[in-house]
């Protein structure tokens, strides 16, 4: 599970591309004191380019302080994008203040080249990688970046862009020739389908709860 949170002053509107929604600061703050969690949490901390070093440094501390007061097996993974905005030695500098505010792992996002990729996974915590097909980041491998010193790496998009071309190629090739004949192969056997949304599970609820 990872708790994905912009680093920003309390009160404003916080969030990223990839959560459901947003939450103010404080409401965070109210959730994170609530929670019981798994020793796999990792609370992410977004660190966006117009945003101050005290900002993102004293998020760290506070969350840090959070988490320690809950369960010392969280982690704080504290991830800028201000090497779009600001450059590769700004990013730099914001995960170093990171690290020096406690944070376990930094996430500079989008490197533009493999000497940037290098230099990040030099940082002495781990680091996360993000690959997305077509973009800015160098295509690299996973033992590649491994050797070079990331500890994890995402593959954003990638499902969400295969499915987008088999959507494509399916009804394309529907449209085209009037079957599904030619593009069999493409697609899931009903069974397949049925396994995949758990379909014996709910019918098994459904009978329990009919009577």
């Amino acid at each position: 599970m990872v708790v994905e949170v912009a680093a920003l002053a309390p009160g404003e509107i916080v969030g990223s591309p990839s959560r459901r929604g947003f939450l103010k600061a404080e409401t965070l703050d109210r959730q994170m004191a609530k929670a019981k969690p798994s020793p796999n949490l990792r609370v992410a901390l977004y660190s966006y380019g117009h945003t101050t070093y005290d900002a993102n440094k004293g998020w760290v501390r506070k969350e840090l302080d959070l988490t320690n007061d809950l369960d010392r097996d969280f982690q704080i993974v504290a991830r800028t994008d201000s090497r779009a905005v600001r450059g590769f030695e700004e990013a730099i500098e914001r995960a170093h203040a990171f690290m020096a505010a406690g944070a376990d792992v930094t996430f500079v996002e989008a490197p533009v080249s493999i000497e940037e990729l290098a230099t990040i996974g030099k940082l002495p915590v781990p680091q996360v990688a993000n690959m997305v097909f077509g973009g800015l980041t160098p295509a690299v491998s996973q033992s590649e970046l491994a050797r070079m010193g990331f500890g994890a790496v995402l593959y954003a998009n990638a499902a969400l862009q295969a499915a987008l071309k088999s959507v494509r190629d399916v009804l394309g090739s529907l449209k085209a020739n009037g079957s599904l004949d030619q593009v069999r192969e493409h697609l899931a056997s009903f069974d397949e389908r049925q396994r995949a949304v758990d379909k014996d599970r709910y019918d098994a609820l459904e009978a329990r709860y009919r009577e």
